[in-house]
């Protein structure tokens, strides 16, 4: 992929600085100041793009392998899945390998050296773990969480359809970021409402505007430690914005038969969360819908309908095994996963205005050591290219 001239400085847009999703579904920002250990079923593999982007890549490998993962993280969080989820993967002999989407802190600019990250993750892989990965001859289903679930669908429309077609035996979309509730449609008044307040606060986290401090007090994410660590894991209301035009570009080519998305031809199942603030379940179950895929609405779940969700992650294991057996028309039939119809709750202009205020699990910030943290992920804030 080429990036044009104004974004040529990788390192002055991206941060090497983790969030990690513990097993009781927490999100974690480690800092120099901090400690954390990887668990020992999984391994951090770490490499940079063609353009300096700094990439985690994460592998979690079943001892009786028997189909995998290939995944992409959501934006500012590591995992696809908590820990526990990963390893009850393995013991049922699904590997897990997956991307952590780079992160750029406060900095914009940033999609197009993603995609180029997505791209040489799934499409062309550069580096050697990644290949080996890719050429494992086992039934692969990819995953992808958020803006990564965006990012598979925006590479289907740039020509890659063909290469997903080959290596996937079917997809699983959680929770895919498109735009939020109540802006699916671009004149909307709801919609001109959250642009307008975008861009008057396009260089602030939610939690630094009004109204996200009056939203913060009845939200999961109140317990931040402050914008130190916040603006690692939350976007900027700009970031939010350039999500959205990435979406648009999704949206649009699902809504034109011209698109080469419509190429593709391997099983989806899309899930959504019923009070989910970040991205519409509606745009979730029109992805589904346009794929004769599944659906699944999962009730009183925001951002994060298939981890840290009992029912919802039971679900995906079936779903998984269903994909790579060959019988995933018969499972969605038999679960009644052809439901496209969502309800959702009337958001007022002001929750909607902050809707963008969820973009992964349900998260608390801890802070954690790096000395403990290098003896399982040793070079993971480093910059030196390979």
């Amino acid at each position: 992929m080429a990036l044009n001239d104004s974004l040529s400085k990788a390192d002055q847009i991206f941060t090497n600085t983790p969030v990690i999703t513990t097993d009781d579904g927490r999100q974690v920002v480690v800092t120099p100041d901090s400690e954390y250990i990887l668990p020992k079923h999984i391994t951090l593999h770490e490499f940079h793009t063609h353009n300096g982007v700094p990439i985690r890549f994460y592998t979690a490998e079943a001892k009786n392998e028997k189909c995998m993962i290939m995944g992409a993280s959501g934006y500012k969080t590591d995992f696809i899945l908590n820990p526990a989820e990963v390893h009850a993967l393995n013991e049922q002999g699904v590997s897990v390998c997956w991307l952590a989407l780079p992160n750029p802190e406060r900095n914009i600019g940033f999609m197009d050296y993603i995609m180029e990250a997505a791209e040489e993750n799934l499409v062309n892989p550069r580096h050697a773990e990644i290949k080996k990965w890719c050429s494992r001859k086992v039934p692969k289903i990819f995953f992808g969480h958020s803006t990564g679930a965006q990012l598979f669908l925006r590479l289907a429309t740039e020509g890659h359809h063909e290469r997903f077609n080959q290596i996937f035996s079917g997809a699983v979309l959680s929770s895919p970021y498109i735009t939020p509730p109540k802006t699916e449609r671009p004149f909307a008044a709801s919609t001109i409402a959250f642009n307008a307040y975008a861009a008057k606060h396009e260089d602030k986290l939610p939690s630094e505007t009004p109204l996200g401090k009056a939203y913060l007090k009845k939200s999961e994410r109140a317990d931040f430690d402050g914008p130190s660590l916040a603006k690692y894991q939350v976007p900027t209301y700009g970031q939010i914005q350039e999500l959205r035009a990435g979406g648009a570009t999704v949206l649009n080519a699902i809504r034109s038969a011209e698109s080469e998305i419509h190429e593709l031809n391997i099983p989806f199942f899309v899930a959504a969360g019923a009070e989910d603030k970040f991205s519409s379940p509606k745009i979730s179950a029109e992805i589904a819908q346009t794929f004769n895929g599944a659906f699944y609405c999962a009730e009183g779940v925001e951002h994060s309908p298939l981890s840290n969700n009992e029912d919802g992650f039971l679900l995906t294991r079936e779903v998984i095994q269903a994909m790579a057996s060959g019988t995933f028309e018969d499972f969605i039939a038999e679960k009644n996963l052809q439901d496209y119809n969502v309800k959702t709750d009337s958001f007022t202009l002001t929750r909607l205005a902050l809707s963008a205020l969820s973009n992964s699990t349900n998260a608390s910030m801890l802070q954690l050591s790096l000395d403990r943290l290098r003896t399982r992920m040793p070079s993971v804030f480093s910059r030196t290219q390979p």
